[in-house]
């Protein structure tokens, strides 16, 4: 898996992998994952766990490292994850607690927060306080799909890292009906956008969190189309949407009204 990180994802192997193998590590990591599929996301972070850990490599060889990683027993490795959709600060407090004690085996104690996007304000905050003043040897690895849905306060104190969509990772026959007619009309008649508003406002823009899923689906379909040159819109007009993408993500980062936003962005569309 190593080689295939290598290949695919160079990028993140000469900013990640060859600075850990140096012995340059990070208190704290923030991996934006790119909607790449979730089996995927577990095998590259697997080696990035593991090139951390090979630094201090304590009472254990490199291979039975690997084999307590993948059977979730490794003892200083904590995975948070949501509950019902959310992270809440209980979940941070029990890693903090947990993490209280020196490691036991002379390695890096390491928690891994999944879907970093889906903590709530006190989760948030609470984490916030503990990579403040990073205790030796804790290591902290966030990952979330977009790294615009992650305070800015807590990307500071992060090194950001980036997995590049591979190609096809997102399953186009799960999207929405709602998202399969904005997408369609985008590229066959963008000129009437805005006559359905409030049905796009309704079905996949009506929260802030819906919104960046959709950007996110959408940025994946257009990258597909790209990748299979199938003729359907001309490259030229989808870096162009690329473009308006990036920039209306970025926005919502923010406090906006997300009707004006919506009627900009679809403007904008048409525009292109």
């Amino acid at each position: 898996m190593l080689e295939t990180l290598k290949d695919n994802q160079s990028n993140f192997y000469q900013q990640a992998i060859i600075p850990i193998n140096a012995g340059i590590v990070s208190h704290a990591y923030f991996i934006e994952t790119n909607n790449n599929s979730n089996s995927l996301v577990v095998d590259y972070l697997t080696v990035f766990v593991e090139s951390i850990l090979l630094q201090q490599k304590g009472t254990f060889t490199s291979e039975k490292i690997h084999q307590l990683i993948l059977n979730k027993s490794y003892p200083d490795l904590i995975e948070i994850k949501p509950i019902n959709n959310i992270i809440k600060k209980e979940q941070i407090l029990e890693m903090m607690r947990t993490f209280e004690n020196k490691s036991q085996y002379g390695t890096y104690q390491i928690y891994i927060i999944h879907e970093a996007d889906k903590m709530n304000v006190q989760a948030a905050n609470t984490l916030l306080k503990f990579l403040e003043e990073p205790a030796e040897g804790i290591i902290a690895i966030l990952t979330a799909t977009n790294r615009y849905r992650i305070l800015n306060t807590i990307l500071s104190r992060c090194q950001i890292l980036s997995l590049q969509p591979e190609v096809n990772t997102l399953d186009l026959e799960n999207l929405t009906d709602a998202e399969i007619k904005l997408f369609d009309k985008i590229v066959n008649d963008r000129s009437t956008l805005l006559i359905d508003f409030l049905f796009y406002y309704n079905n996949l823009f009506k929260t802030k969190e819906l919104a960046l899923v959709t950007l996110d689906h959408m940025k994946q379909y257009f990258k597909s189309i790209l990748a299979s040159k199938t003729g359907k819109i001309d490259t030229v007009t989808i870096f162009e949407i690329f473009s308006v993408l990036e920039t209306e993500i970025v926005k919502l980062q923010y406090n906006v009204n997300l009707k004006l936003w919506l009627d900009n962005f679809l403007l904008r569309l048409e525009e292109v």
